[in-house]
């Protein structure tokens, strides 16, 4: 009996790891909102870490969250952040476009390639449409594949909020 529940917990594993393999290696997610400001006060919010407290979705969500930060806002700003539920990571600025593009590498700490952040920024008269991205390559595949299966359903509900509340803050006069 111990055989054979042994023989089909190794065909279930291996099941597992053989489907992980022909499951996408990369992920994306993409959400958008336009909001009525220039692109101009909108990349300010978004080029300087020390003006994302104002809008993201995670602050005030771990009390024990610390933030250091070096350099100032555009290429090579970088946010240090450590918290004991948001565990600790890095931002760094690696794309700076004024009044267009913001991009960052994000680092989690657990190793492979970086995910990249994006901030487009599209004027359309008196809105900015802003749309907010993340793509990266999933780390230890072929399990790590489920994970990126699931990061726009981990992740999407977060860029939703810090974007309606880049929309609140950007429109205020």
């Amino acid at each position: 009996m111990l055989k054979k529940v042994l023989i089909g917990l190794v065909a279930v594993v291996a099941l597992v790891c053989i489907v992980g393999l022909f499951l996408p290696k990369t992920y994306s997610l993409s959400r958008s909102i336009e909001i009525e400001a220039p692109p101009a006060k909108v990349f300010e919010l978004v080029n300087s870490f020390q003006n994302w407290p104002k809008w993201d979705p995670w602050s005030g969500r771990d009390k024990t969250l610390k933030h250091t930060y070096e350099g100032t806002a555009g290429v090579g700003h970088i946010h240090r952040w450590k918290g004991d539920e948001s565990g600790e990571g890095t931002a760094k600025i690696i794309k700076s476009v004024p009044g267009k593009t913001v991009a960052l590498e994000l680092d989690f700490g657990m190793g492979g390639a970086p995910p990249i952040a994006t901030f487009e920024l599209t004027p359309r008269g008196k809105t900015t449409l802003v749309t907010w991205s993340m793509e990266g390559t999933n780390i230890m595949q072929p399990i790590g594949n489920y994970l990126g299966l699931m990061m726009d359903g981990m992740v999407g509900a977060d860029y939703e909020r810090g974007l309606a509340n880049l929309e609140r803050v950007a429109e205020r006069p």
